[in-house]
């Protein structure tokens, strides 16, 4: 399973030159450089730190540490699957990756398997000592079996000692299979809930694209009607004024205004006449009809005259 890993984790590392040194040069990093915004210094980090450290750690730790942390990563990966969706990715070095959690799984059930076959060997070495402590019996030696009653008590200890912890192993291996089965699980469930909201953020940019949309449309409406009741109020006053000026009342205050004006003129020139001449008779009301008048043509309407006077010479 660990072979088989790190062949995959082999596949995926970048492509270097042939004449390239295996060694990574780590002087470049320093405590401080983020080495998650970079591809090339993340690999030769993983390649120089992480690496190093995590294979120390998988013949050096106890396996209840490596247990620790396979659990701690399983819980990470988990969240971290979700999380990556919706916030940028980033690169921890402190904590177990779903990378470091493969590999304490690998080991774990390496041990595991060697402890199998420890408790196998074992017991054949129990089986040759029962046999041979049957021989020894069978031929009398009474300090030679009470030492291989020893050994083989002593083995047989041994033996339901690496049981028990054998046992226990799988238990804990059962323990963390039903974990992942469960974080699994709840990754799915939590993808799904995500996708959901996708969809629905989907929907609400688009009503909000619609609505935006619309508040463009009202407004372009808002400004067109500003721009007609500007228009229309410029151009009202000019439109009353021409109907009025078409209109019959203006048309006969005309009249009445020219009439006034020639009963005021025909008064102060018969005032003017009468006083240069006091003899002269004349009739005060300049609108009578009088029968000398009678057979003058004369509209009973005339149409008031709008055009300008001719230019004097």
């Amino acid at each position: 399973m660990a072979e088989i890993i790190t062949h995959v984790r082999m596949c995926n590392l970048p492509e270097q030159a042939f004449d390239a040194s295996l060694d990574p040069d780590l002087r470049p990093l320093t405590h401080g450089t983020p080495v998650w915004q970079s591809g090339e210094a993340s690999t030769t980090y993983i390649r120089g730190v992480l690496i190093p450290r995590l294979a120390s750690n998988l013949y050096t730790l106890p396996s209840e540490v490596l247990m620790d942390g396979a659990a701690k990563a399983m819980v990470l990966v988990s969240a971290f699957s979700v999380s990556s969706h919706v916030f940028p990715p980033f690169f921890c070095t402190d904590r177990p990756s779903g990378f470091q959690n493969q590999h304490y799984q690998a080991a774990l059930f390496d041990r595991v398997h060697d402890a199998g076959q420890m408790i196998t060997s074992l017991d054949g070495k129990v089986t040759l000592l029962r046999q041979e402590l049957q021989d020894l019996k069978e031929g009398g030696n009474p300090d030679a079996v009470a030492a291989a009653e020893v050994r083989a008590a002593e083995a047989q200890s041994l033996v339901e000692h690496l049981r028990v912890k054998l046992d226990e192993a799988n238990g804990h291996r059962a323990s963390m299979e039903a974990d992942l089965e469960k974080a699994r699980s709840e990754s799915a469930s939590l993808e799904r809930q995500l996708a959901d909201l996708r969809e629905r953020l989907g929907d609400s940019e688009g009503q909000l694209r619609s609505a935006r949309a619309q508040v463009r449309q009202m407004e372009t409406e808002l400004l067109d009607l500003a721009q007609s009741k500007e228009a229309l109020r410029e151009d009202l006053p000019k439109r009353v004024v021409k109907k009025y000026k078409e209109s019959s009342g203006f048309e006969m205050g005309l009249v009445r205004m020219g009439r006034v004006s020639l009963e005021y003129g025909y008064q102060l020139s018969l005032a003017r006449l009468q006083a240069r001449h006091p003899g002269v008779e004349i009739e005060l009301d300049p609108f009578v009809t009088l029968p000398e008048d009678a057979d003058v043509p004369m509209a009973n309407e005339q149409p008031f005259d709008y055009s300008l006077p001719p230019p004097e010479e």
